[in-house]
């Protein structure tokens, strides 16, 4: 009788065991990315309202089931905004900070020598705002901005979209099948952004470049919710005044040219 209760209890010891190990939670792992803005501010000023001044935001992204994916990702957002500032792309992000704002400081205090009756500051800035965070998308817009004399500030804007699976940037070939169609939707959605009223008559000649003869197609672009969204910086086109044109096609108005659910669902 003993002999065959052994192997009884080991039988449903094993069971349990079993069962045990069957209800162990398993560590799911979210698709999705966390976006954590890193922000770092310096001003330095020479007099009370004559300063130089640094701002620096950049995203810095946690989570999501790819690592190398979002290290690729972080990399190149680094990358973005080291150009931002025109820092040495090998420093760090803190070593650019603090470097820029030295050779800042230092180009005011110059140019204080040579006009001692300036009044102003000099400035650079680097900001970042995150249009569209998925579990297969991230998407950016990291602007540029700066003074360090002249007759206006400088300014430029990079709009960005990566793939969460493999940390690349995603190509406007892989959204729009089409860019010769998608030209004169982006020359109507240039006029519109510069008119002041629809009934304005402003011809696309009005505000380009003379030697540009038609809007080409911009490859700075990114996908939105709504759409897809372009981006002219100034000189890029057309003249400072004419300033930044932001233009964002809808899925609506994109029809056959790019498949929404490819990239949103």
């Amino acid at each position: 009788m003993r002999e065959f209760i052994f192997p009884c209890v080991c039988l449903l010891a094993t069971f349990v065991f079993t069962a045990c190990e069957e209800k162990k939670p398993v560590r799911q792992v979210s698709p999705f990315v966390t976006v954590n803005m890193i922000d770092k501010n310096s001003r330095k000023c020479i007099l009370d309202s004559v300063c130089a001044e640094v701002k620096l935001q950049y995203p810095i992204l946690t989570g999501g089931d790819i690592t190398s994916a979002v290290n690729a990702i972080n990399d190149s957002l680094r990358l973005m905004a080291l150009a931002g500032l025109e820092a040495d792309p090998a420093w760090s992000a803190e070593q650019a900070f603090d470097s820029v704002q030295t050779g800042l400081y230092a180009l005011l205090r110059e140019h204080l020598i040579m006009a001692p009756e300036w009044t102003g500051g000099f400035f650079k800035e680097v900001k970042t705002n995150t249009l569209l965070n998925t579990s297969k998308l991230v998407s950016f817009e990291m602007s540029a901005s700066g003074y360090t004399g002249g007759a206006h500030p400088s300014y430029s804007a990079v709009l960005s979209t990566y793939d969460l699976s493999t940390g690349k940037s995603v190509g406007l070939s892989n959204v729009v099948n089409d860019t010769t169609a998608l030209r004169p939707m982006l020359e109507k959605g240039f006029l519109a952004a510069k008119k002041e009223n629809p009934s304005d008559t402003i011809k696309l000649s009005d505000l380009l470049f003379p030697e540009i003869k038609q809007l080409p197609v911009s490859a700075n672009f990114c996908i939105v919710p709504e759409g897809v969204r372009f981006l002219y910086n100034p000189y890029e086109v057309a003249a400072w005044a004419v300033g930044p044109t932001e233009i964002t096609l809808t899925w609506e108005q994109l029809g056959r040219l790019a498949d929404r659910k490819k990239w949103l669902e």
